[in-house]
């Protein structure tokens, strides 16, 4: 199993992470307990800040997942 590090994160291997967090279809939270040496927390601020620095178009895709994620979270409650 891969484990990734803070350092790949800091660096275009954020791309390989970015990647495989969309093939795995796992939620940000899973996916780094599974894989990463760091926090959720972190990966998606690395997500956010980092990745749009080497590949825009894969940034694009991680901000959607995340949302389809956060939406489906959501619960609506009737008064």
């Amino acid at each position: 199993m891969k484990i990734y590090t803070i350092e790949q994160a800091n660096s275009d291997d954020i791309i390989k992470i970015a990647q495989h967090f969309l093939d795995s279809d796992l939620s940000l939270r899973s996916f780094a307990n599974l894989y990463c040496h760091f926090s959720y927390i972190t990966l998606r601020d690395k997500f956010l800040k980092i990745l749009p620095n080497f590949n825009l178009s894969l940034y694009k895709q991680i901000v959607e997942k995340l949302q389809i994620k956060k939406v489906k979270n959501i619960v609506i409650v009737k008064a």
